[in-house]
């Protein structure tokens, strides 16, 4: 492993701990903000290191550094590229789809109902998500904290927009390409988590010889409260969760806006009819059973 130092476009240094640079396989763990991706990160990371399989997960590092992501210099990219290995946390396709190791590596994607992410980033950004100790990252979020204290869901996903972000990122997702890509959505995974893990570990090339071992970190992650605490990381796991929360307006404006992501991973719009002027065909869908 090298730690190497960086410099983000906005003239702040970031250090980032990478593998040594070879021709082995690059691995990599994507999904969207509000769509399950912590919990896609903790489960792989604590089963890798307890199996003591090495992996990186330089986004996250970035964050703690209080770097914002479109800061990051063409040259963290090309490290990435030289440096295979299993890499986790992205919650966006970012500038990875100029690597050439990115375009042809295993790639494991998680993605969620677009309705349902927005209500999470809503409480999210409001009260329980952890901010950077300082730099331009944590004075981007406290900004969006103010924007979501002082608004109603809706008007905060009607007109602040602040979570435009979580649906392209997901609109992102949705164009790699299924032959090297394993997609996984929330809803058919949140309630079989050992299932997943094991599922995953197996699409990532890892024989889960452990099996009991994975077991007991799906069951470590695996909360469900009882009832809906906006003040908690996990508020609530149930899919549908945004028809408590929004408006038909703003269902309607969110299926209307985002169709394609509906389309491709296969999600039924409620409000607005189901309009494919692309011809847009759905993604194949990971089972776990």
């Amino acid at each position: 492993m090298s730690i190497i130092t960086f410099t983000s476009k906005a003239g702040r240094e970031f250090k980032l701990d990478l593998p040594e640079a070879g021709d082995a396989q690059h691995v990599f763990i994507l999904s969207a903000a509000k769509c399950g991706s912590s919990l896609l990160t903790l489960l792989l990371m604590d089963y890798l290191r307890a199996e003591k399989i090495p992996f990186y997960n330089p986004f996250d590092r970035v964050f703690q550094q209080g770097v914002l992501f479109k800061d990051l210099p063409e040259d963290v990219y090309t490290e990435i590229n030289a440096r295979p290995g299993t890499y986790l946390g992205f919650r966006a396709l970012y500038n990875l789809g100029k690597s050439p190791r990115f375009r042809t590596a295993r790639k494991i994607a998680l993605v969620r109902d677009p309705r349902d992410a927005l209500v999470s980033h809503y409480f999210s950004v409001q009260k329980s998500h952890s901010l950077p100790a300082e730099g331009p990252a944590r004075e981007a979020m406290l900004k969006a904290r103010e924007a979501a204290g002082g608004a109603e869901i809706n008007n905060f996903i009607q007109n602040e927009r602040v979570g435009d972000f979580i649906v392209k990122a997901l609109r992102g997702i949705s164009r790699l390409d299924p032959a090297d890509t394993v997609f996984y959505r929330y809803e058919d995974v949140i309630f079989k988590k050992g299932a997943w893990l094991r599922h995953m570990l197996g699409e990532m090339g890892i024989d889960v010889i452990n099996v009991e071992l994975a077991q007991s970190v799906a069951d470590k992650h695996d909360i469900v409260p009882d009832d809906e605490d906006p003040s908690r990381h996990v508020r609530q796991v149930t899919p549908g969760n945004f028809r408590r929360h929004l408006s038909e307006e703003t269902i309607r404006q969110i299926e209307r806006e985002y169709m394609d992501v509906f389309i491709r991973f296969g999600y039924t719009p409620e409000c607005e009819p189901l309009v494919n002027p692309d011809n847009l065909s759905a993604i194949p869908l990971a089972r776990v059973d």
